[in-house]
């Protein structure tokens, strides 16, 4: 059973967050900052996989996502910053090198850097045997670069969103691998007048 007093602090405690996010809510209103939410989806081709830390590899994607429309990527490079753990060579820390222009029909570009993990699985054949294949998944939060950012996207101040990209089966030597991506999250936009 919980004590009364307990109870009274849970109370009080719970009331004090929702208050704090009303108050943020509320401040982000007042300075005329507005958050919508962002999708995202499309997809492309990595160059190949970037095998060493420090290496980069170019990569391309085509689609449509909130406030852009159809878009295509004008620049955008994925590089290896090294393993999550030493004794796990299938996962990996990995950011923007180049950091993707997402372009809008117009020309408009959404400029946006990231960071994430990504984590390699082997393909198995019938035996359950590896097939010197792998497929992957890549997690990575994407932000704006704000001065960089042009057209109607001279607004975005800030927010963020989590794209998932996955892969099917390729080599470690392969090249041109296609890939497809969906995002969700927010910009933080100055509001309209």
């Amino acid at each position: 059973m919980i004590s009364k007093k307990f109870g009274i602090g849970l109370v009080l405690l719970l009331a004090s967050i929702v208050a704090g996010s009303y108050l943020q809510h509320v401040q982000a209103e007042d300075d005329g900052i507005i958050s919508k939410p962002f999708k995202i989806s499309g997809g492309g081709t990595l160059n190949m996989l970037p095998l060493a830390p420090g290496s980069q590899e170019n990569h391309t994607a085509v689609g449509t996502a909130t406030g852009l429309g159809t878009y295509h990527l004008a620049a955008a490079a994925a590089q290896l910053d090294g393993l999550v753990d030493p004794n796990n060579p299938f996962v990996a820390f990995f950011s923007s090198a180049i950091d993707p222009v997402f372009v809008a029909a117009n020309g408009d570009e959404l400029v946006l850097h990231y960071a994430g993990i990504v984590t390699l699985t082997p393909v198995l054949d019938e035996n359950n045997q590896p097939t010197g294949e792998f497929t992957s998944r890549w997690v990575a939060d994407f932000t704006p670069v704000t001065d960089q950012c042009t057209g109607r996207f001279l607004k975005v101040v800030g927010g963020s969103f989590e794209m998932i990209a996955t892969s099917g089966a390729f080599a470690l030597t392969d090249t041109d691998i296609p890939y497809t991506w969906e995002g969700d999250g927010t910009l933080d936009w100055i509001e309209e007048d």
